[in-house]
């Protein structure tokens, strides 16, 4: 028991720190430009924003693993019984899905800066590639951040592992990233990724101090 409680004081804090170089990672490069910008504004975003953006690349990869470590703090609070195991599973793989992805976007809207000096000298549709690239990527961050939101709040209902208001602030925020996603198509990932990380990364840290803090549920556990 306290081997567990201990394990999920670390994963909170683990959460807790993701936020912290996730929402520095924001403060790194500008917004991107839109999906249909010219191929000059393109080129010219990533040459300018080259370091910014390789600084954003490394803070992600160093966010993943405690996204990790925090994801199955979560699994092994919720999966109480043989209902809400395999749900909680599946939750916390979708998460670490949603950041790999997020990643792999990241990487391919920066990765013709990743080349060296001789990254001017790349044709138009090398930037072009990239790019739309990473908007398609994009398209699958959010289904996947909800799915993890939307299968934490429905095991903490069941379970009562969190405080009573937990899974309504998790069904709320997985709503928000769903439709997160069908702004991105419309309105592009400028104007939708930030609110949508900004609402997941609110998810981590509230989870994160729950779980450092382990409150008793106010509520019995639904059957």
């Amino acid at each position: 028991m306290e081997q567990s409680r201990s394990f999920e004081r670390l994963g909170g804090a683990a959460g807790i720190a993701f936020v912290v170089l996730v929402m520095a990672s924001f403060f790194t490069a500008p917004a991107p430009p839109a999906v249909d910008a010219g191929v000059a504004e393109v080129r010219a975003y990533v040459l300018d924003n080259r370091s910014g953006l390789l600084v954003q690349a490394l803070l992600f990869a160093l966010a993943l693993p405690l996204l990790l470590f925090l994801l199955e703090a979560v699994r092994r609070r919720l999966s109480t019984d043989d209902a809400t195991a395999p749900v909680a599973t599946v939750g916390a793989l979708a998460g670490m899905l949603f950041f790999t992805v997020a990643i792999l976007a990241s990487a391919s809207f920066g990765a013709v800066g990743w080349l060296d000096d001789g990254v001017g000298d790349l044709g138009d549709d090398a930037f072009r590639l990239s790019w739309n690239l990473g908007y398609l990527v994009y398209l699958a961050v959010f289904p996947l951040a909800s799915l993890s939101l939307l299968a934490a709040g429905w095991c903490a209902r069941r379970s009562g592992g969190f405080a009573a208001w937990y899974w309504v602030l998790s069904v709320i925020l997985g709503v928000v990233l769903l439709v997160g996603s069908v702004g991105i198509v419309s309105s592009g990932v400028a104007s939708v990724s930030f609110p949508s990380f900004l609402g997941f990364a609110l998810w981590v840290l509230v989870t994160g101090i729950l779980l450092v803090a382990r409150p008793a549920a106010s509520e019995p556990a639904q059957t």
